[in-house]
């Protein structure tokens, strides 16, 4: 890890005065008797148009499901999918892709019908450039196409630079902060429940203990044609990456041992090394976003000192200006979760979704 004595280090403890201003309520809450809607992924692709899509359980049984809204949450209604959703991505209001157990889906209207393109399976996530280039993550492999998803082919150099690692590595992040500058992320760890929906990988658990896990982050200045990629060691888990424009990506960690804290920490190029900006001692941080100035983090209460939780935990939500500034903010008393995770709509309505199926959205104190 970097040392993190070069930086102001926030450690959330669970205490302190929730915000007046903020207050986190539910938009939308699936609560149906022996059920559970696991919302896999949200995106809000233009202002007051969100879409969150994931399965709806059924004991041991997973339904595609989908919900929309076109009026900044004020109402949400179901979207009609057949394929369990990986992700989710938007290159404007109308246009944008699903990855999903069996194919690649693709929406022309905001994500209120979709249309199947391929049938490549296991995709991670997707990222495209323009409405006909675009990447996909397979396990190792990075797929690419120019047609708009219709067709990809395997780039074989990521899978020529992976090979060089000492043990298989899952490709899990990608983004682009132009039509020629992009990264990806993967580690060698299989995912944990605190992560990927049951429906994915339902068999496939982190390993107990502390053994060493590396990171491996990819970047291209050739628009993908090419990669160079740099081992990060890490003991914890990589939860998520939140990529901004300028800025360099942050990394959310849980904790692999119990003793651990749960870590946002940023990536620094020049030492190959994370640095901790913020540190949870009592929760798991599960998301983190940045948004108009304020930056938000969400976290999960611990189940004593139990890591993959059995059962959801309490949702903390916390505020301020930087990590180095942060107050809690009150929350509404029946959200908790196992996932969360934030997206943010193009008038700047921030909404968190988990995989409890809810749906919070941020209100000001003259919205309350």
């Amino acid at each position: 890890m970097g040392p993190a004595n070069k930086l102001i280090v926030v450690m959330l403890v669970g205490a302190g005065l929730a915000s007046a201003a903020d207050r986190w309520n539910l938009s939308y809450f699936y609560d149906k008797p022996e059920e559970n809607f696991d919302i896999a992924d949200i995106q809000c692709p233009s202002a007051g148009h969100c879409i969150a899509a994931g399965a709806v359980e059924q004991e041991t049984k997973f339904k595609p499901s989908a919900v929309l809204t076109a009026d900044a949450g004020a109402h949400w209604t179901p979207v009609h999918i057949t394929d369990l959703p990986t992700s989710l991505f938007f290159l404007n209001a109308n246009l944008g892709w699903m990855a999903a157990d069996k194919g690649i889906w693709q929406t022309q209207d905001g994500g209120q019908t979709w249309k199947k393109l391929h049938g490549e399976h296991d995709v991670r996530r997707l990222f495209f450039t323009d409405e006909n280039h675009g990447f996909a993550l397979q396990g190792d492999k990075l797929l690419r196409t120019e047609n708009g998803g219709s067709s990809w082919a395997e780039v074989a150099s990521v899978r020529t630079e992976l090979a060089k690692s000492p043990s298989e590595v899952a490709l899990e992040w990608i983004w682009f902060s132009d039509a020629r500058n992009g990264e990806i992320v993967g580690e060698m760890s299989p995912a944990g429940a605190n992560r990927i929906p049951a429906w994915l990988e339902p068999s496939r658990a982190r390993p107990s203990g502390k053994a060493t896990d590396v990171i491996e982050i990819g970047l291209t200045t050739d628009g993908g044609a090419t990669w160079t990629f740099s081992a990060v060691p890490r003991t914890d888990d990589l939860i998520d990456v939140v990529f901004s424009r300028g800025e360099p990506p942050w990394f959310i960690f849980q904790p692999s041992g119990a003793e651990s804290t749960s870590e946002i920490a940023r990536y620094d190029r020049t030492t190959n090394q994370m640095n901790v900006v913020l540190r949870d001692t009592d929760a798991l941080v599960a998301d983190a976003i940045a948004s108009g100035g304020t930056t938000w983090v969400a976290a999960i209460a611990r189940q004593g000192r139990l890591l993959n939780l059995p059962v959801p935990g309490k949702l903390r939500l916390y505020s301020g200006p930087d990590f180095e500034h942060m107050d809690r903010t009150d929350v509404d008393y029946r959200a908790v979760a196992r996932r969360a995770q934030f997206a943010v709509d193009g008038q700047g309505a921030v909404f968190l979704a988990t995989d409890t199926g809810m749906i919070l959205k941020l209100a000001r104190n003259a919205e309350h």
